[in-house]
């Protein structure tokens, strides 16, 4: 019977087998820890110098507690140069700490649109930051929104209409009585 040689390669081989093992389990138990986002509605419309709240629910159904620490958004070309992510929307109404089965239901951030945002449909992903304790910083949760941006309705050409309605009307008023 022919006896396998136990010499130090063998034991890095198993060294480094059973890390592997040990990365493995800690990672699905960090996975187990979830954080699910659903934004109502996805698509928003919105006009161009407003700012567009998106709403929605997050629900942890983790065993540890989970800090919600930060918020970031990537806006996909061209959005990356007309819109803008308002943290401070999260930050007044988001709980910073989530435990087992905590939903929070509600505004989650907001996006300031460039009043120079041509009628457009924009998109970007927003990313839930957080982790074990309140300096973590990994991506908890994340989802896809749209901004469909339509022409404001205002401006000069219609302030300019509404004066000549407005004076159209009051003639009219005035030819009556």
């Amino acid at each position: 019977m022919k006896r396998f040689n136990r010499g130090p390669f063998n034991t890095l081989r198993t060294l480094l087998s059973a890390t592997t093992l040990v990365l493995a389990v800690c990672a699905s138990v960090r996975s187990s820890a979830q954080l699910s986002l659903t934004l109502s509605p996805v698509i928003q419309p919105g006009a161009p110098g407003a700012e567009v709240i998106f709403s929605g629910t997050l629900t942890y159904t983790g065993v540890p507690d989970l800090f919600l620490n930060d918020i970031d958004a990537f806006f996909d070309p061209p959005g990356d140069s007309v819109l803008t992510l308002d943290k401070n929307v999260f930050f007044f109404n988001v709980p910073g700490l989530f435990s087992t089965g905590d939903t929070y239901t509600g505004p989650l951030f907001g996006v300031l649109i460039d009043p120079s945002a041509s009628a457009n449909g924009y998109t970007g992903t927003i990313l839930m930051l957080g982790g074990g304790d309140q300096s973590g910083t990994d991506v908890l949760a994340r989802s896809n929104f749209g901004i469909s941006l339509v022409p404001e309705p205002g401006g000069r050409e219609a302030g300019i209409r509404a004066v000549v309605c407005g004076t159209i009307l009051l003639v009219r008023r005035r030819k009556r009585k």
